[in-house]
């Protein structure tokens, strides 16, 4: 039913009480009085709430017994057209060749120099109409070229700048800038591309191990190749990106045109693949803003490598029709959104724009976060970090292990002696360490004593995030009508901000779409809370050398204790996945989510070694929620070899999980429900993977153990183990029909001195639940443990059992 239905029978019989029908000679009056009677009743039918469509604007479900419109499953079809329409989607698949230009146009020395006087007079004349104070300026269509940066508006106010139809082309620093300024508009459309472009194209011939042999074709320079430097793999087909980027070193020619370098052992790389190597600096970003409110930007069709750099006492910002992107009909395939990072106040809008092929998080939303080092007084912590707070903050504080939340507002700040907070890292590596988490170098730089103006009662290494006053984030953050592509990294990556909207959007062939959560490795938050994801489209490509996944909401490297929420009030519905080999939606340690009507294809299970866990290979998966809803989802697990449950969920509480359309090619497998904490180096997933030359692989020693969960209960008369290492290691085996008690012992190994395989048979027992425990080893005292396979084999058939 149309949403403006209700008002305008509405408004229809307002209109008809306010002019009566006084006279039976006017036949329109009896006409609209006829026409009225007759829709009433088919509007009360159709909408017998008598609410109006848009009243429940929060996405309610409708309330039972109702009437209601049919409820469209997936992203909306006009998504998808509207993308292709707007941006040409199709256009980026394309096949790389060497032969194509580096740039579309080039121009002669006489051109170059007429284009660089054209720029530096358009520089001139816009600061002049900014220092008269004039409302607007608007440039003369054309092309301008910049030698020494480009536009800065400073110490402006209500200005606008029209560069309609001009292109530029810049050969240093950044191309706008907007600093000390209020109520700004910058209006295209126009592109900006770069001259520096050093970096150097081939293609891998041989690999050896860590070593790459890489041809480079003619007209590259084998010489520029640094000693150290970005590097970038592209398939060989240039339609998706295998995408990996790290350091690559020791360069050395091999013949005329190619050239060898280590790329580290590990990394997802094939022969053919299409490596650019040598990125070095060049033009900083299409747009940088610092310490200004109120600014619109409106059409810029961007080439070079740099993004935007919006940050520093920024808000109320709108970006339309922005375009970050490789240029069109060359080869290259580095350029465009190098990386984004907004801090912002406010509200910002981003609508219509194109982030493609970036080498960084397309738009990446954060504010630097601290921890507590002590507590000194009631109303008196140490922190220390990265960031510094300020007189009138308000801290929002959060247990390193609960997630328990609490407030205080800054009264008084005091930096902390430097030999304090050298003191601190060294304290907060060891800390890291204890707790099998990254150390990142860097994280801690300050520290200070916070006076509060309330008491506050908090344990060492909680979180400390400004949630209120200055440089707290924006108040609103939407993103749509936006296409994202070609990416090695995030797309989006949401901290801080307190409302998020996400709609209407095309995410394909990326590395990762989205992360709603904190990176603490990259010493960013508060947490993103209050975020809808709602009618996109995301659509990746499978990569044979690399997980694909989608929403991920989550906290990394806390040490959240089981069952504990943080993020809060995240709501994902109406969108479309295909061709993604990890979950569509990953949420842990989530307080109100709301997952419903969305549409789900996996794909094909590639990943890079094998390595992700049971919880990688569902469609949605769910850990540590708190009053949750998943309905209405249509999941289609089209992978012959990932035939588990769609859904997996644990420590969950208050969660409906129902009506759900899941279809599978084959009956579901036996799959790893949970195990205990500890290093692994290869995940317990291998226990079932039929595959003898991999195996579940502790480094944390003993006790260690998995649950097998059957899907259903099954007679179960064998256990067969492999071992490996040529060890004889101990164990039992358990089964339950519940998957957190009841454990009874089927099989005793603890004190097995027999290595490799072990079979035990008995009499039929009938559990769900298979409880795995490696006790020790028989002449071995190391913490290492090898297990190769295990089977549990059913009484008359096989469940799982390896032949």
């Amino acid at each position: 039913m149309d949403p403006s239905y209700d008002r305008n029978l509405f408004l229809l019989f307002c209109f008809m009480f306010e002019n009566p029908i006084r006279s039976s000679k006017n036949p329109d009056n009896w006409i609209l009085l006829f026409f009225g009677l007759l829709v009433l009743p088919l509007g009360i039918y159709l909408n017998p709430s008598g609410a109006f469509a848009d009243s429940n604007p929060g996405g309610a479900a409708p309330q039972e017994g109702l009437k209601s419109e049919e409820v469209h499953v997936g992203a909306p079809d006009s998504v998808m057209k509207e993308m292709e329409a707007r941006f040409g989607v199709q256009a980026f698949h394309r096949n790389y060749s060497f032969d194509n230009p580096t740039y579309a146009v080039t121009y002669g020395s006489e051109e170059e120099a007429a284009q660089r006087k054209a720029g530096a007079i358009l520089l001139d004349e816009i600061q002049a109409a900014i220092d008269r104070g004039d409302a607007s300026y608007t440039a003369e269509p054309g092309f301008y070229r910049f030698a020494e940066g480009g536009i800065r508006i400073d110490n402006a106010e209500n200005f606008t700048l029209n560069i309609a139809n001009c292109d530029f082309m810049m050969e240093a620093g950044g191309f706008l800038g907007i600093e000390n300024s209020k109520n700004i508009t910058v209006k295209g459309p126009c592109t900006v591309d770069s001259t520096d472009l050093t970096y150097v194209h081939g293609r891998i011939e041989a690999l050896d191990e860590d070593l790459a042999t890489v041809y480079v074709p003619q007209g590259y320079a084998i010489s520029d190749l640094a000693e150290k430097g970005h590097r970038l793999i592209f398939d060989s087909q240039g339609r998706g990106i295998e995408q990996h980027q790290s350091k690559y070193s020791n360069p050395s020619l091999v013949g005329d045109r190619s050239v060898q370098v280590s790329l580290g052992r590990g990394k997802a790389v094939q022969v053919g693949n299409i490596i650019v190597m040598d990125r070095n600096k060049g033009v900083s970003s299409t747009l940088r803003v610092r310490s200004s409110y109120g600014i619109t930007v409106d059409g810029i069709d961007s080439y070079v490598g740099g993004g935007w750099d919006v940050r520093k006492g920024v808000g109320d910002l709108t970006f339309r029709n922005i375009r970050l992107r490789p240029a069109p009909g060359t080869n290259r395939i580095h350029g465009g959104s190098a990386g984004q990072f907004l801090v912002t106040e406010g509200f910002v809008l981003i609508d219509g724009c194109e982030f493609g092929a970036h080498t960084d998080d397309g738009i990446n939303l954060m504010l630097k976060v601290n921890s507590v080092y002590q507590q000194i007084k009631p109303d008196v912590i140490l922190i220390t970090g990265r960031t510094s707070p300020k007189i009138g903050n308000t801290l929002t504080i959060r247990d390193y292990e609960t997630g328990e939340k609490q407030s205080a507002v800054v009264s008084e700040i005091a930096e902390a002696p430097g030999e304090m907070t050298d003191q601190i890292e060294a304290q907060w590596r060891v800390f890291c360490e204890s707790q099998d988490n990254n150390y990142r170098d860097g994280w801690i730089n300050k520290s200070f004593y916070v006076k509060l103006k309330s008491p506050v009662e908090v344990s060492q290494w909680s979180w400390v995030f400004t949630t209120a006053g200055p440089a707290s984030g924006p108040d609103s953050f939407v993103v749509r009508n936006s296409y994202f592509h070609d990416a090695s990294a995030e797309p989006i990556t949401l901290k801080a901000a307190k409302r998020t909207l996400i709609e209407n959007c095309l995410f394909i062939r990326n590395r990762d779409e989205l992360h709603a959560g904190s990176h603490f490795y990259w010493w960013e938050g508060p947490l993103a809370h209050n975020v809808t994801i709602r009618k996109n489209v995301f659509r990746a490509i499978p990569m044979k050398l690399q997980d694909v996944g989608v929403l991920r909401f989550a906290v990394p490297e806390w040490n959240l204790n089981d069952g504990a929420t943080v993020l809060v009030n995240i709501i994902v519905e109406n969108n479309s996945f295909y061709g993604i080999n990890t979950p569509a939606v990953s949420a842990n340690h989530v307080h109100n989510l709301v997952v419903r009507d969305n549409y789900i294809e996996l794909s094909e299970s590639y990943y890079n070694g094998g390595s992700r866990s049971t919880a990688g290979q569902c469609a949605i998966y769910l850990d540590s929620v708190s009053n949750g809803s998943v309905t209405g989802n249509v999941i289609k697990m089209l992978d012959p070899e990932r035939q588990i449950p769609a859904i997996l969920a644990k420590h969950v509480s208050a969660t409906e999980i129902r009506d759900n359309e899941i279809s599978h090619l084959g009956p579901l497998a036996p799959y790893i429900t949970d195990h205990s904490e500890g290093s692994f180096k290869d995940p317990p997933l291998y226990l079932l993977d039929g595959d003898y030359s991999t195996s579940w692989t502790v480094t944390s020693g003993y006790p260690a153990w998995v649950i097998v969960d059957l899907n259903t209960p099954s007679p179960i008369d064998v256990i067969k183990v492999t071992l490996g290492s040529n060890r004889a290691y101990q164990y039992k085996v358990e089964t339950s029909n519940m998957v957190d008690a009841g454990y009874e012992t089927i099989v005793d190994q603890t004190k097995n001195r027999s290595h490799g395989v072990v079979s035990d048979s008995f009499d039929p027992v009938t559990a769900r639940y298979v409880k795995f425990t490696v006790t020790g080893a028989d002449g071995y005292g190391g913490p290492w443990i090898h297990i190769k396979e295990l089977g549990i084999g059913a009484a008359g058939k096989s469940i799982n059992l390896k032949e």
